[in-house]
């Protein structure tokens, strides 16, 4: 419950309640429909009661998602969120390049150790084990044989 009471100090501190929590598609109808009734940014997150980032950081993922998901135009997109072109356009490159990134750099653990070399080391306590279990259960042959 740690981490769900860091978010909720955050919250507080930020004056956002709903910061960090997962938008709705109701939220998302409502975020589209004030934008382009007019309203600011902070009306908005007012509203929403999140920060201006995430309001923000959220226009950014529904173009992106239109580009990427429903073939629409980076103009179309840039046009629905009312966002620059040039802020979505780079966020796309920032998400290709974390992608490639995450495909060429090999699984890490919480130690940020190569997986493979974790795996690895697991074989090799399981066949361990299993010598031990082997070498355990002749022993108790030689017992049970000693007694009988």
């Amino acid at each position: 419950m740690i981490q769900k009471e860091k978010f909720d100090e955050v919250r507080l501190k930020l004056n956002a309640p709903c910061a960090y929590k997962q938008w709705t598609e109701n939220e998302d109808r409502d975020l589209i429909e004030l934008l382009h009734n007019g309203k600011s940014h902070e009306e908005i997150s007012q509203k929403h009661q999140r920060t201006i980032g995430a309001i923000n950081s959220h226009l950014k993922k529904i173009a992106m998602k239109m580009i990427t998901e429903e073939n629409k135009s980076l103009k179309d997109a840039s046009d629905f969120v009312r966002m620059d072109e040039f802020i979505i356009h780079e966020a796309l490159l920032r998400e290709k390049e974390q992608k490639e990134r995450k495909k060429k750099s090999p699984k890490k653990n919480v130690n940020g150790e190569d997986v493979k070399k974790d795996n690895d080391i697991m074989k090799k306590i399981l066949r361990e084990l299993k010598e031990l279990r082997i070498l355990i259960h002749k022993v108790d042959e030689k017992i049970d044989k000693k007694h009988s």
